[in-house]
């Protein structure tokens, strides 16, 4: 999905091509606000979340989170060079793994988003196979295979903003990953009554200010991370689904042509002064992350 440029106008949707090249990227968002529509009752922060390298990201806070810390933290935990048996496996059944690099300005994405297929599939980052999809997103070849000479049943996401890169990975499902930069929006009203539904435009001109703005990052956020999943972009249309951004525990309350309660949603742990979301269609599952830096 795009991002929105500072005159309200959707500008390029920050996805890998098959070819390497990247579309652009918006700025935006950070934490808090308030609850849009009903409350869903929810897990607190964090909750199900675990680390499969490294230390805790700031604001967590789930007494039940459980943690698996690297002896080096997260400055200095990354990903092995080449790929281990241990990372063949990953992500593992069950979960859907979000892996974090810090991220040069006009620094290309490609190369960590083969370095992690790589991982997942136990292969050579350069054999990964990409291609287009139906709908002019990336995702891996159709004959791609993993160490073992199975098909690569495995679909990711990747989305960068400012001095970080998200990608997503899962088997099984196609996830929606964004990460966006706290930015003032001044015009986010009207932005939310251009693009997206009435209710959600209503409610945003309840609010004012910082607490608008902040709510207009989560519905955008949110939304992109499950364009993103569907793998159609704008093509889709910003107005056919309806978010609850609630601060605890998003959903996705309406989605024309499906079945909105099918669909899960997640913020996600990401360095203060920035917002991310995950979203995937399927049954619940674990979230683990895996923290990188610069090789």
């Amino acid at each position: 999905m795009r991002g929105i440029d500072r005159a309200g106008r959707p500008e390029g949707d920050g996805r890998i091509r098959a070819d390497g090249a990247e579309h652009g990227k918006q700025r935006p968002a950070t934490d808090g606000g308030r609850e849009y529509g009903g409350h869903r009752a929810g897990s607190p922060p964090g909750d199900g979340v675990v680390w499969a390298l490294g230390s805790r990201i700031a604001g967590v806070t789930s007494s039940s989170l459980r943690l698996t810390r690297g002896a080096d933290g997260p400055e200095h935990a990354c990903m092995p060079a080449h790929p281990t048996a241990a990372a063949s496996s990953l992500p593992a059944p069950g979960t859907v793994g979000v892996w974090r690099f810090a991220h040069r300005p006009r620094e290309r994405s490609t190369p960590r988003v083969r370095q992690v297929l790589g991982e997942c599939l136990g292969i050579d980052a350069q054999a990964v196979k990409l291609a287009v999809g139906a709908h002019g997103a990336p995702a891996l070849a159709a004959d791609a295979m993993d160490a073992s000479g199975a098909p690569a049943r495995l679909g990711f996401s990747a989305s960068h903003a400012g001095e970080w890169l998200l990608v997503a990975t899962a088997r099984g499902l196609q996830p929606g990953v964004d990460i966006e930069r706290i930015a003032p929006r001044p015009n986010a009203l009207a932005i939310a009554r251009r693009y997206f539904t009435d209710q959600e435009a209503g409610w945003l001109a309840t609010l004012q200010g910082a607490e608008r703005e902040l709510a207009f990052y989560r519905l955008w956020v949110a939304r992109e991370a499950v364009l993103k999943a569907i793998g159609r972009g704008l093509a889709f249309g910003l107005d056919r689904l309806r978010i609850d951004p609630d601060p605890r525990a998003p959903s996705l309350r309406w989605i024309d042509g499906d079945d909105a309660g099918a669909w899960v949603l997640r913020w996600l742990d990401v360095p203060e002064g920035y917002l991310g979301a995950l979203a995937w269609r399927g049954g619940p599952r674990r979230i683990t992350y895996s923290p990188g830096t610069y090789s």
